[in-house]
């Protein structure tokens, strides 16, 4: 875990996780971005009407795209934006999913610190 100090302008919370896809290891590491940051990420995130938004980066993994995905929480859905002509796979999009999941939980005494509630409700859809 990177200490505040550490983050970018812009990033409240950070985690970097190991993972495997199809018999290859790479890594991911996904960002939640502070609200009102004014960065292209929290732009798109007030025009979709999302509660929160950040980064997914992932190295190792040939099929991840090369740049950062957008995500972004709704009332609905948790939305995966691709930057660039990248396409996510629904094997990637599945382990993406889980891992925000896995960094919702890792991040939540950041969150009480910053009062901030994602409102993690079951039902939510992934696009």
């Amino acid at each position: 875990m990177s200490e505040k100090a550490d983050l970018p302008e812009g990033v409240v919370a950070y985690r970097e996780y190991g993972v495997s896809l199809d018999g290859e290891s790479g890594s991911v590491a996904i960002t939640l971005g502070q609200p009102g940051a004014d960065t292209m990420p929290d732009k798109f995130a007030r025009h979709v009407g999302a509660c929160a938004y950040g980064l997914v980066s992932i190295v190792g993994l040939e099929a991840a795209p090369h740049l950062p995905t957008v995500w972004v929480l709704t009332d609905t859905k948790i939305a995966l934006v691709v930057q660039g002509k990248g396409k996510l796979s629904d094997k990637l999009k599945s382990l993406i999913a889980r891992y925000i999941g896995v960094f919702f939980t890792d991040i939540e005494p950041e969150l009480t610190a910053l009062r901030i509630n994602l409102d993690m409700r079951p039902g939510r859809t992934l696009s």
